[in-house]
């Protein structure tokens, strides 16, 4: 199951990102099984980011990890820029602790 959290706001955006999501779901999943699977998408459009980011015109998303150990996060993240390819960044953010996906192309 994705979550989304209170408060972001997910209007407005790129529709590829809900692929986004739903890959990051299905490792999750083929890691932790369904049961043990939690995605939560943290940020869309809203809060504070860095300028220019992707964020602000709805070509990024964020994903909590930070119950998840640093080096399957890595593990994890590998295999969805495998997935998904190379019109998307895929970042992990320390401060605070997530995974951060962007549509890098405008195609």
């Amino acid at each position: 199951m994705i979550q989304i959290k209170p408060g972001v706001d997910w209007s407005e955006m790129d529709k590829r990102l809900v692929r986004v999501a739903e890959e990051w779901h299905a490792i999750q999943v083929s890691r932790y099984g369904e049961a043990g699977a939690v995605t939560v998408v943290t940020s869309c459009r809203e809060g504070v980011h860095s300028p220019p980011s992707f964020h602000y015109v709805g070509r990024a998303i964020d994903f909590r990890t930070r119950d998840t150990p640093d080096s399957e996060v890595e593990e994890m993240a590998a295999l969805l820029r495998g997935t998904i390819g190379r019109r998307y960044a895929v970042v992990i953010k320390t401060n605070p602790k997530h995974l951060h996906v962007q549509l890098t192309d405008g195609g």
